[in-house]
């Protein structure tokens, strides 16, 4: 009787053992499947940190491309103020007797606003701000972004959609 005793409870311990084994097993692959879904969640986020500082930098340059031209036209504003001014008359009705005083501002202000339409109604792409958006991503079908960006993406940046593709669209 004593031995069939220690028998049960040694099979008892196998099965623990066994079942402790098992469950063992099962939260290592749980943890090796945590640690890539880890991995690939930072490796989106770097890819979204790097597309993040190509649009501020893209935004600054075309900032400071924009501070550039306002300041060109503000000097030649200027210029043209300083020209009429300074051609005897001291009174500012000179400017309206002058037709090509006046002529020339209304023309580098038509340039200027003709400069900030152009810059607000041109599409750039979303993710680097510099090429015009041609690509469509697929199966979503979201667009907005370029061609060259488009390609390197895994994942839709409007709905997280993962990619099969993208196609090129012609307009």
């Amino acid at each position: 009787m004593w031995p069939l005793r220690v028998d049960s409870q040694l099979e008892q311990e196998k099965a623990r053992s066994r079942s402790l084994t098992e469950r063992m097993v099962s939260l290592e692959a749980g943890e090796r499947h945590a640690t890539r879904v880890l991995e690939e969640v930072r490796e989106q986020l770097e890819k979204e940190r790097c597309g993040h500082l190509r649009h501020v930098r893209a935004t600054e340059a075309q900032s400071e491309r924009q501070r550039r031209m306002v300041q060109q036209k503000s000097e030649e504003i200027a210029s043209l103020l300083a020209g009429a001014a300074g051609s005897g008359e001291e009174s500012e009705p000179h400017l309206i007797r002058d037709g090509s005083a006046v002529q020339s501002l209304l023309l580098v202000i038509a340039d200027l606003r003709k400069e900030a339409e152009r810059a607000q109604g041109e599409a750039q792409c979303i993710i680097c701000f510099d090429a015009a958006p041609n690509a469509v991503f697929l199966p979503c079908k979201h667009s907005g972004a370029c061609m060259g960006c488009a390609q390197q993406m895994a994942a839709c940046p409007l709905c997280r959609a993962p990619l099969t593709e993208c196609m090129e669209v012609f307009t």
